[in-house]
This record gives structure tokens, sequence and C-alpha cells, in this order.
């Protein structure tokens, strides 16, 4: 270290120091992706709640070197306002070093979908349940229903979540909304 004053002459001193360093640090920078796009899932480090977070939004934790520590976030993320919308996580948990100490966790959205019938409950479907975005939905529905003498239900077509008509039995819908598909049917009497 130089250190040299303002008077005239100036006057200056120089020592050297050496430091050692016995032990440090590294950050880890943890992100959730905007992919979770409602609601916050914990944070957790080795087991212990750090942060609640939103998508899009980051934590900074500190380790010591030569440390790993287990970051883990929650499976599944309720949407804050729907019922039938929730988030699941791809991964839920990771390891950093100081090698590794970066990571973003991912979710993607999962509908719920309610397979029923119209007019109700004349016949049981079988599919309601949770379903990734974007993946298959298959189900049937019986082409003719008798409930009582004389009546007959014949089916006509599937009105979907999203709006769309689908006219045939055997249902094959690439889910993109939440809600219900219902399987219309013309009452027919005798």
């Amino acid at each position: 270290i130089k250190v040299t004053d303002s008077s005239s002459p100036s006057l200056t001193v120089e020592q050297s120091y050496t430091l050692i360093v016995e032990k440090g640090f590294y950050e880890s920078v943890i992100t959730i992706a905007s992919t979770l796009a409602a609601g916050e899932t914990s944070v957790y480090v080795d087991g212990k709640l750090v942060a609640k977070l939103g998508g899009g939004q980051t934590t900074r934790q500190s380790f010591a070197l030569g440390a790993k520590a287990v970051i883990s976030v929650d499976q599944v993320v309720s949407h804050p306002t729907r019922t039938d919308v929730r988030f699941v996580a791809d991964t839920t948990e990771t390891t950093v070093n100081e090698s590794y100490s970066d990571f973003t966790f991912t979710y993607h959205p999962e509908y719920f979908i309610n397979l029923i019938t119209d007019p109700p409950q004349i016949t049981s479907l079988t599919g309601s349940n949770w379903y990734k975005e974007g993946s298959p939905l298959r189900s049937t529905a019986p082409a003719q229903v008798e409930e009582e003498a004389g009546v007959q239900y014949r089916f006509s077509y599937w009105l979907l979540p999203n709006g769309e008509k689908y006219t045939d039995e055997d249902l094959s819908w690439m889910v993109s909304a939440p809600g219900k598909a219902i399987a219309t049917y013309d009452t027919y009497y005798q």
C-alpha cells in the first residue's frame, strides 16, 4: 500500500502486506421461470424455507466454499383465483456447489377437465382429471343411452372447454383450456 500526502514536496510511505484467505463463499442464484404464471412457490435450502417466489423472481443464497446445498421448491402451485388451473414443477430439487451454483426451476400449467353429459348424469364418462397443457385427452361417449322406457338419448357432439365442437363419440383433443368437456345428447321419445 502506497500513501502520498498533499504537501509540497509530497511525502510518500509504502508498506507491503500479505493476505491469506482462509475461508470464502460462493453465491447461488435461484430463479423461478416465468412459466409459473400465477401464484408463488416456496424455496427451501436443505429443507429450510428461505423465500416465496413468483414466476420471474430470484433469490440469492451464499454458501461456504466446498459446501453443497440442496435447493427444492413446491411440486404443485395452485392458481390463486382458479380451482381448475395449477402449475407443476418440471424438477423439484437440485444440488448446488461452487461450480454449479445457479439454477432455474420451470413449471408447466395443468388444467382440470371434467367430463360430463348434457342432459346431466345419463351415463358415466371416464377421464375427468388434471391434464398438462398440450397433452392428449381421450374419452368415448356411448352412441346411445336408454335411461327409461320410451326415452332414448343419442350422441350429438362434444362441447369442449375452448368452445369447439367435436362430432365423433371417440374424443381425441389436445388440452388447451380448463373446464368441462360435455358429451351432448339429443333426446328421443318412443
